[in-house]
């Protein structure tokens, strides 16, 4: 698993010692949160395929894009 964050080793080892107190300790509860975010319309890119084939293509969306955010 890889990470743009440059703090991410560190928050790694800190949610695993997190998790073994938890595990140890009944009096702890750990809850795990994480979000992700995802855009309504898909950013155009290049497309390729043989000479004389045609590719499918989506027909592009009259409303405005939105970025959702989701957490669990």
């Amino acid at each position: 698993m890889r990470s743009p964050d440059p703090d991410y080793e560190e928050k790694r080892q800190y949610a695993a010692e997190r998790l073994q107190e938890a595990r140890t300790d009944s009096d702890v509860t750990l809850l795990y949160l994480d979000e992700c975010g995802y855009e309504k319309i898909p950013s155009l890119d290049r497309g390729y395929e043989a000479k004389g084939e045609k590719q499918p293509t989506a027909a592009p969306s009259q409303s405005s894009n939105q970025q959702m955010r989701v957490a669990a």
